[in-house]
């Protein structure tokens, strides 16, 4: 039988089952902890794939006994139940919990887990041993490693503020999931993986895929057609890893900036790779063209920056040939400010499924440049990039469209409006900082 690694998503549906009650902690925001271990357990299993299976898929209660009854009969080499914390007036942070009699496994796996959350800022309050029912060995096959992590207080404002924020939330999945790999022998997310995927001229030149998203997408045959957007076929996984291979080699595509900030932007690109076929085609489109290479300046606090700034430079020389042709080479720059990606969601669900995304600002920059890269004149490069915004809100989901003449100026404030059956149907505005290079704060109309 293959490793299987157990998740449990602590509490769970409307009444209690033995000693596991369902709701769990309820945040100052609202947030139920039942809701929150849930999402974060499918985060967990987004990233990791296949190897991983969660004790509940919904909105169910499951006995302690029961819970870990699934670990021993899958032979887990590893089980964690995800749980937020409470009670302690005033408090903040992580737990790791192992059971009184836990053995070495157990304890390398708590201390694996707690310290990828502590790599994100959140404080630390060590391992600590009790006799919890879920966590007895007894209970789970020879050699298991069974840890309960508590990975934030819900009933303090710090907490739930940092698992109500989408981008913070992702942080706190993506440091369980490093976790999990490190204490399971793989190399951790985000780190380089040597790999041949089928190329055959040694391991020296191997494709860099530093923080490639391996573990979100679905890989299917090549004969057969993709149903959801994480679906990828065998072929076009090798063309993206290859195109990744390129950015990190800066053939088509150059990155510049802080090493933290260059990861800042992989994260931010590789959510829209698992996201969109889309974005996919569109990053492949000039990872690998070296005719047209494309430098991305990432940063935060982008000096005469809003969320983002092409500009290109037909005339330069290419170091290459000593040639000033355009049809040469066109030296291409632009400019990604993080923070003002942060302010926008990833998602949105109903009823509210018009919201501006994070990634549809990203499609924008990244066709817009490309254009230019191509000699277009802003103004046909802005509208090329109009046109992908609006097919990718298709591909999304969303509702409404814009139209070429967006954003309206309002002051300060920077008004989207989305047509819906010919006519305005709804708009959000950006509140900018007063010197007009960044979003403060955004709102939606209903």
């Amino acid at each position: 039988m293959r490793a299987i690694t157990v998740i449990d998503p602590g509490h769970g549906g409307t009444v209690d089952i033995g000693r596991s009650t369902p709701y769990g902690v309820r945040g100052p925001n609202g947030l139920l902890e039942k809701d929150v271990t849930l999402a974060l357990a499918r985060r967990v299993a987004e990233r990791m794939g296949t190897s991983l299976c969660l004790t509940r898929y919904g909105d169910v209660n499951l006995s302690l006994a029961d819970r870990a009854r699934l670990s021993r009969d899958l032979e887990s080499p590893v089980f964690l139940s995800i749980h937020t914390n409470g009670g302690a007036r005033g408090a903040h942070g992580s737990e790791a919990w192992v059971h009184s009699n836990a053995g070495p496994a157990s304890i390398a796996l708590a201390e694996d887990v707690r310290g990828e959350l502590a790599r994100i800022g959140i404080a630390d309050h060590g391992v600590r041993r009790g006799d919890l029912a879920v966590l007895r060995s007894s209970q789970h096959a020879a050699g298991c490693a069974a840890c309960l992590i508590e990975v934030e207080h819900l009933d303090h404002e710090d907490g739930a503020r940092r698992l109500g924020n989408p981008r913070q939330f992702d942080a706190v999945a993506d440091a369980l999931a490093r976790g999990l790999e490190r204490h399971l022998g793989r190399p951790r997310l985000g780190t380089h993986r040597p790999h041949s995927f089928g190329w055959t001229r040694g391991l020296a030149d191997a494709p860099d895929l530093t923080d490639f998203p391996t573990n979100i997408f679905v890989v299917i045959p090549d004969a057969d057609a993709s149903t959801v957007p994480r679906e990828i076929r065998k072929s076009d996984l090798d063309k993206l890893q290859n195109a990744w291979h390129c950015m990190m080699r800066s053939k088509g595509l150059t990155l510049e900036g802080s090493d933290d900030h260059q990861r800042d932007f992989r994260v931010l690109l590789r959510g829209g790779l698992s996201d969109s076929p889309m974005i996919r085609d569109l990053f492949q489109e000039i990872a690998c063209d070296e005719t047209h290479p494309l430098t991305m300046h990432v940063g935060r606090k982008q000096s005469r920056i809003f969320v983002d700034a092409f500009q290109f430079d037909p005339t330069q020389v290419d170091p290459r040939t000593g040639s000033t042709a355009a049809a040469v080479h066109q030296a291409g720059h632009h400019v990604i400010d993080l923070d003002d990606f942060d302010q926008m969601p990833r998602v949105s669900g109903n009823p509210r499924n018009n919201m501006m995304l994070m990634h549809q600002n990203l499609v924008h920059a990244l066709r817009e440049a490309r254009q230019g890269l191509l000699g277009d004149a802003f103004p046909v490069a802005h509208e090329r990039a109009i046109d992908d915004e609006n097919a990718f809100r298709q591909e999304q989901g969303q509702r409404g469209s814009l139209d070429h003449f967006q954003p309206v100026q309002l002051g300060t404030d920077m008004r989207w409006d989305f047509l819906d059956g010919g006519a305005v149907g709804f708009f959000e505005t950006w509140h900018l900082s007063a010197d007009f290079e960044s979003i403060t704060s955004i709102d939606y109309s209903p």
